[in-house]
């Protein structure tokens, strides 16, 4: 039963249904009423790992992706998947079985991110940078290269990924689970002009599916492997290779090399690269701003590719010398926010301009009243303390995140408060390796200078946005007795989130205390 509520409590009332037209609300009103009912029903297709073939069509709603050229071509349209939501209520419960006999197993490579609890894109692209600068630490060329795996989910192999689970040591009745949920579905389109009849679907995971990424993950973690002097690293279908040597052109002869022992691989799993969306960038430091740019390309197969002024990934803009300002200046033009990195002074500037113009729409105060009026009367703090705000709370969960689910985390000093000693052999801290004494990790009681006098690395100074909420924290597990209300017996993991809990109310408490600070009631 508990499994049947964490399940529901994680389902949207107002999303829309599947072909039954039954919504989450009736299931939750159900499971109020009479726990018992869906356990009954749940409780046999579990033990046997059975998913009935009643609960395998889906409606598909066709939508045109916006700004596209031409809408001749198929892949010009993306296909919204309405599952029974009875449906989803088992594949969560599944889901979580799995994520857990699978971090068990060690069937999830450390090197993953995306679509599980506690991963996000920041902690990607945030690792991702920190890599980058790393390998420059001994003077050496960086280089990227990144793919995109073309149409994952609908090319996953039942068989395949059956034998994955099977060699995995995952229980018999999840890997039985596996191909009856992907095998026999079908799937109604919905468009103008639609026949309205079930089409058959017999490879591939659905989309729209709790399971689906998580069986994709666990589908393409045999692709990862360990580089000399370099890190593989990727997010569901989207992987990114980046090596580092004396010079760009020996980076593209070492890129060229593991595309094509990744090809391997990715052949016998039965998919492929989209060579279109592949894209090539060389890092740069501050001492080689004034030097000529790189142009060496790299061909695959037979398509070449020239070295990108910038990179657009998991929705933030990456440059050769990791400028922020490119960033922060297209989310500017599209009046959005972005929380990833701290913006420079001169977008810092623009983004003030662009917020004082929200602040005074809402107000609708004229263009004389001063900014700190419109920041009380319209509940906006200004920006740098909305910066500062994201950046705590991001940093937070990195800092309480377990190091064995997050890599990231894993990467972080030992002196940091973690529920576990371990640290990852892929993460940054093994790229360390024979630097110079002079790039000395930042101890968790070592401040910050500012401008920094000692060449730490970028991923240890992240938790030190957070010291002034995390003092007094214990190392296993990761509790603060202040911030956790007596209760008798509770589970270490129960004591974790109440006092990662506690510890986003206290950084929301201090955006407060700062406007307040700053701009004081008469």
């Amino acid at each position: 039963m508990e499994e049947i509520a964490t399940a529901l409590s994680k389902c949207s009332p107002t999303s829309a249904p599947g072909p039954d037209g039954i919504p989450y609300s009736i299931w939750k009103k159900v499971n109020n009423i009479h726990p018992s009912i869906l356990l009954q029903a749940l409780a046999p297709l579990v033990t046997l790992g059975y998913h009935p073939a009643s609960l395998k069509s889906s409606n598909g709603v066709v939508r045109d992706k916006p700004a596209r050229p031409s809408y001749e071509w198929p892949s010009s349209f993306r296909i919204i998947v309405l599952i029974r939501r009875f449906s989803k209520i088992l594949e969560r419960i599944i889901a979580a079985r799995l994520l857990t006999a699978a971090r068990l197993k060690g069937l999830l490579h450390p090197k993953e991110w995306g679509s599980l609890p506690g991963l996000s894109t920041y902690d990607r692209c945030h690792t991702l940078t920190n890599d980058v600068k790393t390998l420059q630490r001994p003077r050496l060329n960086v280089s990227s290269l990144f793919l995109d795996i073309k149409a994952g989910f609908d090319n996953v192999d039942n068989n395949t990924l059956a034998r994955i689970l099977r060699e995995g040591g995952i229980p018999p009745y999840l890997v039985c689970w596996g191909p009856s949920f992907l095998g026999e579905r079908s799937c109604t389109l919905f468009f103008q002009g639609a026949p309205g009849t079930p089409a058959p679907i017999n490879v591939g995971a659905p989309q729209g599916s709790p399971i689906s990424p998580l069986l994709f993950r666990l589908y393409v973690a045999p692709l990862h492997f360990r580089i000399l002097w370099g890190v593989m690293i990727s997010y569901v279908d989207d992987f990114a290779l980046t090596v580092a040597s004396l010079s760009y052109s020996g980076n593209i002869r070492r890129l060229q090399d593991l595309f094509e022992k990744l090809e391997i691989k990715v052949s016998r799993l039965g998919i492929s690269f989209s060579v279109p969306k592949t894209e090539l960038i060389h890092w740069r430091t501050p001492s080689q701003r004034h030097s000529p740019k790189c142009t060496s390309p790299i061909q695959i197969k037979a398509d070449v590719f020239h070295p990108k002024h910038s990179v657009r990934r998991l929705g933030n803009w990456f440059t050769p010398a990791l400028d922020p300002s490119a960033h922060f200046s297209r989310h500017l033009a599209l009046a959005q926010g972005a929380d990833l990195f701290t913006p420079t002074v001169g977008t810092a500037n623009r983004l003030n301009t662009f917020w004082h113009k929200v602040q005074r729409w809402t107000t609708k105060c004229c263009s004389a009243t001063p900014t700190g009026i419109l920041s009380v009367e319209s509940c906006l703090p200004p920006v740098s303390l909305l910066i500062t705000h994201r950046q705590r709370l991001a940093t937070l969960r990195v800092v309480c995140s377990p190091p064995s689910v997050n890599p990231t985390t894993a990467g972080l000093h030992h002196s940091f408060p973690s529920l576990s000693t371990r640290r990852g052999p892929d993460s940054s801290r093994a790229l360390t390796k024979g630097l110079t004494s002079v790039d000395l990790p930042l101890h968790l009681t070592t401040p910050r200078h500012v401008p920094p006098i000692t060449n730490y690395l970028p991923i240890d100074a992240v938790p030190h946005r957070t010291r002034p909420f995390t003092t007094g924290l214990s190392k296993m597990p990761m509790i603060n007795s202040h911030l956790v209300s007596p209760a008798p017996a509770l589970h270490p993991q129960s004591l974790m989130n109440a006092t990662y809990s506690g510890l986003k109310k206290g950084v929301r408490e201090s955006l407060l205390d700062d406007l307040s600070r700053l701009f004081p009631s008469p």
